[in-house]
């Protein structure tokens, strides 16, 4: 494969990964929202560097808040996001006491 194609299939497998992870879906089930998200990617922004925005740093901080009152497993918490236990902890210990006693 050339390396446009390598970057393509890369780019739609994390895609697919991303709607997998996040929705709960099977693969099976979330590959058409994959491709028609790549379609669109493609015929919109094909062939340009295009500039995505880093995701809002407090959304970011809640979603890993959530997930750990959700799971209550620290190890799982920090590889969903990569993140270390003291970096999870001061996480926790900075949250807004009403966003850590969700459930």
């Amino acid at each position: 494969m050339n390396r446009e194609a390598d970057q393509a299939q890369e780019l739609f497998g994390e895609i697919l990964g991303a709607i997998c992870r996040d929705t709960g879906l099977r693969e099976e089930l979330a590959m058409p929202y994959a491709e028609a998200a790549f379609a669109f990617l493609q015929s919109v922004h094909g062939g340009q560097r295009l500039y995505i925005p880093a995701a809002d740093r407090k959304h970011l901080i809640d979603k890993i808040v959530s997930h750990y009152n959700r799971h209550g497993d620290a190890s799982k918490t920090c590889a969903e996001f990569g993140i270390s236990r003291r970096k999870l902890y001061y996480l926790l210990k900075a949250a807004p006491k009403n966003a850590q006693n969700q459930n």
